[in-house]
């Protein structure tokens, strides 16, 4: 699959280029579309399994649904049907040594499809090809694999001097803010062109579709941060994590993945993707004594 090289230009972030700075353009995006098209022939040719072992980085994180560094459990994994996906979003680093994927997907297993929404973090390897070093779904979307295919969004990226700012250096002041007011908290640090994805609905793109997938967020979270990683541009980076909260009084709990990029001195979120993990089962009653 080609991405029509139109689309790219048109949805390039538009920075201004300053004098030496590091800055990506549309054939680092087509890279990645390129290697995500590759990942999913190879599945199709040589078997899920073996083709995420082929792409994979060392030390890959994945959700299953509890984040764990995948190798092993590559090593030995068996995912029967068919996996299917193609990216609707990319962003790229202005060094182009970091990249996002994300788009739809579907899991056929004896006629029985599973939709769903993946994202994906492409770290750039020394010899200049791509690995993913962290990969999760997202349960309950609709099948927007069976719309149809049009170009992706891409954001190219640059950078013109250091960043002051660190992935755990965000999350901590972010999530003092997440925890007074989780759904304003994310909201005020959204990127223009940023996008928000929960289980059980479609990735929302548009300022107004944001505020209103925010709004069912719960009100107040603890955000822990566990990992990520930033560009050597300092201009992109993601982190992942655990978060808590109340609902109806029990304990809930889940993880998310963000997506932040710069421009200036200014961070700003691009992507912002939470899944809660299942409800833990009520405890059975005691028994009651006659």
């Amino acid at each position: 699959m080609r991405l029509p090289s139109a689309g790219l230009a048109a949805l390039a972030l538009g920075l201004a280029l300053a004098g030496g700075a590091l800055a990506s353009d549309a054939a680092d995006a087509q890279a990645v579309v390129d290697t995500e098209a590759a990942f999913a022939r190879r599945a199709a040719e040589i078997g899920n399994v073996p083709a995420f072992r082929e792409f994979a980085a060392p030390g890959v994180i994945m959700f299953l649904p509890e984040p764990i560094v995948a190798t092993d459990y590559l090593a030995r994994a068996d995912w029967p049907g068919r996996i299917e996906w193609r990216p609707d979003f990319v962003a790229v680093s202005g060094a182009a040594d970091l990249a996002f994927a994300s788009g739809p997907s579907r899991w056929t297993v004896k006629g029985e499809v599973d939709p769903g929404y993946y994202i994906t973090v492409w770290a750039r390897q020394p010899d200049g090809g791509w690995k993913f070093v962290l990969d999760r779904s997202t349960p309950g979307t609709p099948n927007l694999y069976a719309a149809a295919e049009g170009p992706a969004t891409v954001h190219t990226g640059v950078a013109a001097g250091e960043s002051k700012s660190t992935p755990a250096g965000l999350e901590a002041v972010l999530a003092d803010a997440l925890s007074r007011d989780a759904p304003g908290a994310i909201g005020r640090r959204m990127d223009p062109a940023g996008r928000v994805i929960r289980a059980g609905a479609a990735p929302a793109t548009t300022p107004d579709a944001v505020r209103a997938l925010l709004a069912r967020d719960p009100a107040e979270v603890t955000a822990s941060y566990l990992g990520g990683a930033m560009s050597s541009s300092s201009d992109l980076a993601y982190v992942w994590g655990e978060t808590r909260w109340l609902e109806e009084g029990q304990p809930r709990r889940g993880h998310f993945v963000r997506l932040w990029r710069r421009s200036g001195q200014a961070w700003t979120i691009l992507v912002d993707h939470q899944v809660a993990l299942p409800a833990a089962p009520s405890p059975a009653p005691l028994p009651v004594k006659d």
